[in-house]
């Protein structure tokens, strides 16, 4: 964390470390080069390139890219490392953002386009902030990013965002709030979203209706799902959706049927789930499912493939900050804990060496 703050000029007491004592320059120096040369700091510097700029009076086109670049670049280290260390990086280019929204110059035309990177950057650090396990701040940037997204008229953003947000409120057990989303998103793309797009937002609701308990009303939004997607990528798809393939359609499916304990049929799914997202490059969602196929096998009183999943987790997550994943392992750990027998203590030793299991 030193080394993130010093690589981006960040002061290191803004996220929360002591400030460096004079015997500390040395090392501080050492963590910065460091940082700086390796993929994931090169590439963070190259996100926070508005930071640098903090005194821009007229906004034009390229300070409207710089923004766009850093939510970029954000959202492929998010795939690739997880959220827990991109928040703070975030929230300084969002605050740059709204600096420039409401105290800048520029001309009308730029404001539109300034308004949509403006709810972009929001939209992500929700999101970053939502597999960061940071809940009311993730809720307020969403709808910091609706806002947004309304007042520019961009249906395309506004989709995004209400997507996400019906994501969140099934995580925190409001399904019916994640249904109502899910609908308004699906009204709002009526007529012009693509079928990859269309079908997440029936997949969305599908999770809502099982997270519920509903059986039939999430059959009949999952099917509705299923008939519309088409896995081949359109050139009219947005960015947003790469994440959404057959891999994901399988996982999605496989996480509700959990919800409704049809656990057999959902352990099923996220091992073919598992075996294709390996070549996805979507390396967090890869140890998502991961870790979800580990939870279905100890709920189906499988200790020995529940352990050996567990143990095929635990390596990545030394490139992988995700707290809403190490929630997901922790919890498998506290089943692990409750079970007698050398093999699931041993799998906790493993887990207490990587910071996951506490118990």
């Amino acid at each position: 964390m030193r080394a993130l703050c010093d690589g981006l000029g960040i002061p290191r007491a803004l996220a929360g470390l002591a400030p460096t004592p004079a015997e500390d320059v040395e090392e501080r120096d050492t963590d910065r080069r460091s940082f700086l040369t390796g993929s994931m700091g090169a590439a963070l510097v190259g996100a926070a390139a508005p930071l640098r700029d903090a005194n821009a009076a007229h906004i034009g086109a390229a300070e409207v890219q710089q923004l766009h670049k850093a939510a970029r670049e954000l959202q492929v280290l998010d795939r690739l490392h997880g959220a827990d260390t991109l928040c703070e990086i975030a929230i300084r280019c969002l605050r740059r953002a709204d600096e420039w929204l409401n105290h800048a110059t520029y001309a009308s035309e730029i404001g539109r386009e300034l308004q949509v990177a403006y709810g972009r950057l929001a939209q992500v650090t929700g999101w970053l902030h939502y597999d960061a396990g940071r809940q009311a701040t993730a809720r307020h940037h969403y709808r910091e990013a609706l806002g947004a997204a309304q007042l520019a008229r961009d249906l395309d953003m506004e989709v995004w965002v209400l997507e996400a947000m019906s994501q969140q409120a099934s995580y925190v057990g409001r399904p019916r709030e994640a249904a109502q989303l899910a609908r308004r998103a699906q009204e709002v793309a009526a007529g012009w979203a693509t079928p990859r797009v269309n079908a997440l937002l029936f997949v969305r609701e599908a999770t809502a209706w099982a997270r519920a308990g509903d059986n039939a009303a999430f059959h009949r939004a999952f099917i509705e799902a299923e008939h519309v997607f088409d896995p081949r990528p359109e050139a009219d798809d947005p960015h947003w959706i790469v994440f959404f393939d057959e891999s994901e359609l399988t996982g999605l499916k496989a996480a509700s049927l959990s919800y409704l304990r049809h656990h057999d049929r959902a352990v099923a799914l996220l091992a073919e789930a598992v075996r294709r997202k390996a070549t996805s490059g979507l390396r967090r969602n890869h140890l998502w499912y991961q870790v979800r196929f580990a939870e279905e096998w100890l709920k189906l009183g499988d200790l020995t493939v529940g352990c050996e999943a567990i143990e095929r987790a635990l390596p990545a997550l030394q490139n992988i900050t995700s707290a809403r994943i190490r929630g997901r392992l922790r919890d498998a750990c506290r089943v692990l804990a409750s079970r007698d027998g050398r093999r699931a203590r041993d799998v906790l030793d493993q887990a207490r060496r990587v910071g996951v299991a506490t118990l």
